[in-house]
């Protein structure tokens, strides 16, 4: 799951879309975002994954995203669900043990040599607060653009 920063919404529409209609999403996510992805169909639906490739400077929180269409009675549920491309998971893992170490390192110190301040204290945990929001606004922000992505869809099979 990816140690807490998988994010799952559901999205629903008043028509019956068929899941093939997800695989324009990356050419509407491109003109959403500046991110560049690929689209895989899957039985329940696609994912799509970022691709890097073709600028190394993007922003490596964006995440993957699986897409499950379902049909309900008069309707399609779209259930999106987000979570950080492998090697940011494991990054972030090693940065999480590596600010916990760092984080005893510090209480040690502090009670051996007493420190009069704690504010050293509380810098590993910023740290740590920082990591995990950008992987959760990187999803977040991913969100609302597929769905303006998928909308666009729908609207367009509806024409």
């Amino acid at each position: 799951m990816g140690i807490g920063f998988s994010e799952t919404t559901k999205h629903s529409v008043n028509w019956l879309v068929d899941a093939d209609c997800l695989k324009s999403l990356p050419d509407l996510m491109c003109h959403y975002t500046d991110w560049v992805y690929s689209f895989k169909p899957t039985e329940k639906g696609g994912i799509l994954t970022p691709t890097f490739r073709n600028a190394p400077y993007r922003n490596a929180f964006v995440p993957e995203i699986s897409i499950e269409v379902s049909q309900k009675e008069g309707g399609t549920d779209f259930k999106i669900i987000g979570k950080p491309i492998k090697p940011v998971r494991i990054f972030m893992a090693l940065w999480f043990l590596i600010l916990a170490v760092f984080e005893v390192f510090i209480i040690i110190i502090s009670f051996t040599s007493g420190l009069e301040s704690i504010l050293p204290l509380f810098v590993p945990v910023a740290m740590c607060v920082f990591g995990y929001c950008l992987c959760k606004i990187g999803t977040l922000i991913t969100f609302k653009s597929i769905a303006k992505a998928i909308k666009q869809v729908i609207n367009n099979k509806l024409i």
